[in-house]
């Protein structure tokens, strides 16, 4: 398995913008259209290959991703090197809130399982992207909330 990560300008033709797609992402729904061309514009992209890393369960946690296209799998691996897949996630859903959130490593291995590109916000755009907008604030934690008992681990 290869992790490095590639980022890439996203210049979509005749398709939609970047900005068009963050319109469309459930965690962001509410922010004012200036709050979403900032965040375009803070925003970086970044493309993998199918099986490729995003990162690893134990990485430490610097930024939160948006997929714009394409699908990752999320995997646990547990003290005694047993794996399981706890999630398959696809466009417009978002990844890595958790360790921003924390402050403590990635809880879990993100693999790309198809051509993926995500849009990320470092620890502090997405620190400050809370703090300007509560809405978003309690959309994370109802997806937050909705992970933890989908994950059959309450």
């Amino acid at each position: 398995m290869f992790r490095i990560m590639q980022e890439v300008q996203v210049v979509p033709r005749n398709g939609p913008t970047i900005h068009d797609i963050l319109r469309t992402v459930p965690l962001l729904r509410g922010l004012t259209e200036t709050q979403l061309v900032d965040m375009g514009r803070l925003a970086r992209t970044h493309r993998f290959e199918r099986e490729q890393i995003v990162f690893l369960q134990g990485d430490p946690g610097d930024s939160v991703h948006v997929i714009l296209n394409g699908e990752v799998k999320v995997v646990v691996t547990s003290r005694t090197g047993h794996e399981a897949i706890l999630a398959f996630l696809g466009e417009g859903e978002s990844f890595g809130e958790m360790s921003l959130l924390d402050d403590l490593p990635r809880s879990a291995t993100i693999q790309a399982t198809a051509p993926t590109t995500t849009l990320s916000l470092r620890k502090t755009e997405f620190h400050r992207l809370l703090r300007d907008a509560p809405d978003v604030s309690l959309r994370l934690l109802r997806a937050l909330a909705r992970r933890l008992r989908e994950s059959g681990m309450l």
